[in-house]
């Protein structure tokens, strides 16, 4: 079964280095893997972890360390739920109240009060938070 890590480190530079492979003396990414973001683990060695990002900004993938002179920079975490909840899991997709798109996508909610430009949806315009005719239901 996976393990997954959440970033605890890094607070007030941005997040932890990454690096390229396990050497610490290994090329670092441009980007640091963000505070708070949850990996997956791919392989732990000597304090490095190999992982793939879940959740969070950073290297899609990469070798952080655990620990650096004592102090924690990543701390062992629930694996997420697929439905979200308490635990910060994964999002549903967008699939909630607006659905997803056709393509995978989350859909897109329309801007508040933008103006509508097909006539044939112009009968089903909103006014004072109500639709017209609706006010009598």
């Amino acid at each position: 079964m996976a393990e997954y890590w959440k970033v605890v480190g890094g607070t007030e530079t941005g997040g932890i280095v990454v690096r390229v492979g396990r050497d610490l003396k290994s090329s670092p990414f441009g980007d640091r893997l963000t505070t708070d973001a949850i990996v997956k683990e791919i392989e732990l060695a000597g304090g490095r972890l190999n992982y793939e990002l879940v959740k969070g900004g950073g290297p899609e993938t990469g070798w952080v360390s655990t620990s650096i002179s004592g102090k924690e920079l990543c701390v062992k975490a629930a694996a997420p739920t697929e439905a979200g909840g308490a635990s910060g899991g994964f999002s549903d997709g967008g699939a909630g109240v607006l659905g997803g798109g056709l393509d995978g996508r989350p859909a897109e909610a329309p801007a508040p009060n933008a103006a509508v430009t097909d006539p044939s949806v112009a009968a089903a315009s909103v006014v004072g938070g109500v639709a017209e005719g609706a006010q009598d239901l």
